[in-house]
């Protein structure tokens, strides 16, 4: 049961292998910003958290955003930025990990000449991401997995 294919994870009951090339890519408008959500109810049928893989290319700021009612954990694995969170800009980089509780505006601005890439998490775990294009996301190409 353990190499048993799941959705996107190989595993057991124990636990799983999420792999980025078992989940769909989305990449923004302006091409500089894409995901993949791998971490969630669909893919463990845990419904307590959510996450998957961010980039955000050199020279992009992406958009302020908020989350109510859930936390965000931030895992950088690659690169440098900066993180804006109500309006107290903080750097960020490769090893480092970022907390930004609920009810914080926060927005990332990646200033340098690299790629930043982070791992995300949502407790409790944010509504799905799309899995499809859908024009309530800024999302002009789809790559399904």
């Amino acid at each position: 049961m353990a190499d048993e294919a799941k959705g996107a994870a190989v595993g057991s009951r124990r636990g799983w292998v999420l792999r980025q090339a078992d989940a769909a890519l989305l990449v923004a408008r302006d091409g500089e910003q894409m995901f993949r959500s791998t971490l969630s109810a669909g893919t463990t049928g845990a419904p307590a958290v959510a996450g998957g893989w961010y980039r955000v290319g050199p020279g992009v700021t992406n958009h302020i955003d908020m989350h109510p009612d859930r936390d965000e954990i931030y895992f950088i694995y690659r690169g440098t930025a900066t993180i804006v969170m109500d309006g107290e800009a903080m750097t960020m980089a490769a090893g480092d990990t970022v907390f930004v509780p609920h009810g914080v505006d926060h927005h990332i601005a990646n200033g340098s000449d690299e790629a930043l890439e982070l791992f995300y998490v949502f407790a409790p775990a944010a509504p799905p991401f799309p899995t499809r294009q859908d024009d309530r996301y800024p999302v002009v190409e789809f790559k399904p997995a």
